[in-house]
């Protein structure tokens, strides 16, 4: 692996942003090797899989006749969190890498909770915490679950957090500015800044 700009990756970030969520989106396992992505079957029906760099060894993590999507691999490679349908709402599950020991993560009725991304320590997930209006908060749960933690107002649109490679940064996508552009703030949610344009830091790019 090359480290790279992390404008390089904002740029890969924001190509994303025009994709479908669910078939388009794959991520590396970094330490395992592995690749996790999202493959539909039906309209009510997309699980997530696995496999090597070079396209051997693929098998579900998941296995249901639910929508699984937005596979997000662990710093250390062992788990990963993606999102789930429960009735009308998604919610945030962790699983084992060989696919036990399903966890789920969050359990919200009124507010659908996607897009995790891990801190780099392994310990917390950041995420997209949307209404049925579109709009939502950025918000912080711990990966074995427990209190939901607000970064962002919810009165607008507020999706795809990632965390900097020191964990002391969140990017995200906002339409805050009347555009949909990228902002940045310290992982406790104060000194939101934006539109970025470019970063300071440098990252590992899988």
């Amino acid at each position: 692996m090359r480290p790279f700009r992390i404008t390089a990756c904002i740029a890969l970030f924001a190509c994303s942003l025009v994709m479908s969520a669910g078939p388009a989106h794959a991520t590396f396992g970094g330490s395992n090797g592995l690749i996790a992505w999202t493959r539909p079957f039906f309209l009510t029906d997309s699980e997530i899989y696995v496999m090597n760099p070079d396209g051997t060894g693929m098998r579900p993590l998941t296995n249901n006749r639910s929508n699984d999507a937005d596979p997000a691999w662990s710093p250390d490679g062992t788990k990963v969190a993606f999102e789930s349908v429960t009735g009308d709402v998604f919610d945030l599950y962790v699983v084992q890498a060989d696919g036990s020991g399903w966890q789920q993560i969050t359990d919200e009725t009124n507010r659908t909770d996607v897009q995790p991304s891990w801190s780099p320590d392994g310990t917390t997930l950041v995420f997209s915490r949307q209404k049925m209006d579109g709009t939502g908060s950025i918000s912080l749960v711990s990966a074995t679950g427990g209190t939901i933690t607000m970064l962002t107002n919810e009165q607008r649109f507020n999706a795809h957090p990632v965390w900097s490679p020191d964990g002391s940064t969140i990017l995200w996508e906002s339409d805050r500015s009347g555009n949909h552009d990228l902002w940045l703030m310290n992982a406790d949610g104060s000194n939101q800044a934006g539109p970025v344009r470019a970063a300071a830091w440098t990252t590992t790019c899988s």
